[in-house]
């Protein structure tokens, strides 16, 4: 990463296990912490981590993988994570990732076809 955090873009590939999720909220958290989030805006976006990695999961591949890509501007990051395999959740693990998605972040969208979660979430700055 270059020392201006505007503007950057990276990539993580880690195995489809609920263990390996960690990993993932600490990508976002230290980014948005580059970018100037505040506490709570970086706790929306870790919450949102685990809640994209538990709709993909369900249940852990450990011969599968999940790639994340992050990305920065000015007081955006936006978060895109694929499966490599088709998920698979049921009705109410839909209805927990979509209520909770829409009060963590400010846009987000499921492909299901793709098994892509993606989502954006921009700093508000006080005032």
């Amino acid at each position: 990463m270059s020392d201006n955090p505007q503007d950057e873009h990276v990539r993580l590939s880690i195995p489809a296990r609920h263990t390996y999720a960690r990993i993932a909220r600490i990508g976002v958290a230290a980014l948005a912490l580059r970018l100037g989030f505040t506490y709570r805006e970086i706790e929306d976006l870790r919450l949102a981590v685990d809640e994209a990695l538990i709709f993909l999961l369900g249940s852990d591949r450990p011969d599968e993988r999940i790639t994340i890509r992050y990305g920065t501007e000015t007081g955006v990051l936006t978060l895109s994570a694929t499966a490599s395999f088709t998920p698979a959740p049921d009705d109410d693990a839909r209805h927990r990732f979509e209520t909770l998605l829409a009060e963590l972040v400010d846009a987000w969208n499921l492909d299901e076809s793709t098994g892509t979660v993606s989502f954006t979430k921009r700093h508000h700055r006080p005032g």
